[in-house]
């Protein structure tokens, strides 16, 4: 079984703290769970403990995959659990000062602050990791942040040089996110349930996911669920091709029926530890009605 985690906001929807929530209650009801967020963006401004992180295991790691991997008692997965991963930092304002018009363009692409990738795909002999140095955005990077950041690459050992072209074919093309979902029918097979949380708002982030057996909304306040089936008719409307990234929450949300529960969840938690009602709510109301 499938389950999915989507955002209505680009950011600070609090997906990962509430699938955290929703995984901790699973595995307390004695449910084998996995967690799967197949694409991660983090940045190494604002997130500065995952460049930390990332340098003591010598693989960019994500703050939320890192959650992840600890929850499940397993940092040696985050590789499997968060197979594609961005590093972010946002330009210097040195190199626009006579531009700040540009410079504000430019915080607000992401793109142009991807200065690392990770990509994990799966083959007949086991996972294979990548990392992709963006050399047109790296060159452009904060300036306290050059010692930490020639740290982290030279942790990694071996990167290959790409550019911004190189990297948005990369992401555009829909034979990644076939690729992720094989690692994810990789975790169907061995897990009773696995956890998808999607990238920022994007509805679907791989095309499997659709199949989900229910859909998880958070917004800041309330979680609303979803039947499966009820999301796979809206995807289904709005397009009928898999487009990366293309499809937003708010444009599935527009056409979905009623939810099954729409329910208010307390302020975000530091510490990704507690479990709160409306979480052990929607585990038991999932529990309940497995055919």
């Amino acid at each position: 079984m499938k389950i999915l985690v989507i955002g209505v906001l680009r950011y600070e929807s609090g997906k990962t703290s509430f699938a955290l929530e929703l995984l901790n209650s699973f595995k307390e009801v004695g449910i084998d769970i996995y967690p799967y967020k197949p694409i991660g963006g983090h940045s190494g401004w604002y997130q500065y403990t995952t460049i930390i992180n990332s340098i003591k295991l010598g693989k960019l790691v994500g703050e939320d995959a890192y959650h992840y991997a600890e929850a499940i008692n397993c940092i040696e997965c985050i590789e499997q659990i968060s197979p594609l991963d961005f590093l972010l930092i946002p330009y210097d304002i040195k190199f626009y000062q006579d531009r700040i018009r540009s410079y504000i363009d430019l915080i607000d692409d992401v793109f142009k602050q991807i200065i690392l990738v990770r990509l994990t795909t799966i083959a007949d002999d086991g996972f294979r990791t990548v990392h992709y140095l963006v050399k047109d955005n790296y060159k452009y990077i904060l300036e306290s942040m050059e010692n930490i950041l020639r740290d982290l690459v030279k942790s990694i050992k071996y990167t290959i040089e790409i550019g911004v072209k190189e990297l948005t074919s990369l992401i555009l093309n829909p034979e990644l996110y076939y690729m992720l979902d094989n690692i994810l029918a990789y975790h169907e097979s061995r897990h009773e349930l696995v956890l998808i949380e999607s990238f920022n708002d994007v509805a679907l982030p791989i095309p499997s996911a659709i199949n989900s057996s229910y859909v998880i909304v958070v917004a800041p306040g309330r979680v609303l669920l979803y039947d499966g089936n009820n999301f796979r008719r809206a995807v289904e409307i709005v397009s009928d091709v898999f487009r990366p990234l293309a499809l937003s929450t708010s444009s599935i949300l527009r056409i979905m029926k009623q939810p099954l529960l729409s329910l208010p969840i307390p302020p975000k938690q530091l510490i990704y530890t507690g479990v709160s009602k409306t979480a052990n709510d929607i585990v038991s109301y999932i529990i309940n009605h497995i055919k």
